[in-house]
Formats: C-alpha cells, sequence, structure tokens
C-alpha cells in the first residue's frame, strides 16, 4: 500500500517538475520576444524613445518631489 502511495506521489512529483519547466520556458520565449521588440522599436525610432523615457523620467520625477514635501 506504501508503494503504490510512494509511486504515486512520485508520478506527481515528474509531472509538477514538467508543468514548471514548460511555464519556466514559455515565460522566457515571451521576454526574449518582448525585449527584441524593444530593442527594435528603440532602433527604428531613438528620437521617440528618448522623448518617452524624458517624459516618463520627468512624471516620476514629480510625483516622487510631491510625496517628500
Amino acid at each position: 500500500m506504501k508503494t503504490t502511495t510512494h509511486r504515486a506521489q512520485n508520478g506527481a512529483d515528474v509531472s509538477a517538475t514538467d508543468r514548471i519547466t514548460q511555464l519556466y520556458s514559455g515565460a522566457k520565449d515571451r521576454v526574449v520576444a518582448g525585449a527584441k521588440a524593444t530593442d527594435s522599436a528603440i532602433r527604428d525610432k531613438p528620437y521617440h524613445s528618448l522623448a518617452i523615457a524624458a517624459a516618463v523620467g520627468a512624471i516620476i520625477g514629480v510625483l516622487v518631489g510631491r510625496r517628500t514635501r
């Protein structure tokens, strides 16, 4: 009886490990694809990217500055 339970638990562990591996692999693929798309967009329109980064920085600066007063 214990042997059957032990085998069932090992089977569950293997499938859980496989599932986690699949989730990690899928997430990694999405992150890499997003990074490539971002890199491409920045290289295609560097001035737009710079303007967006400056605007986001200014907004964060204003919000942090208001919070500390």
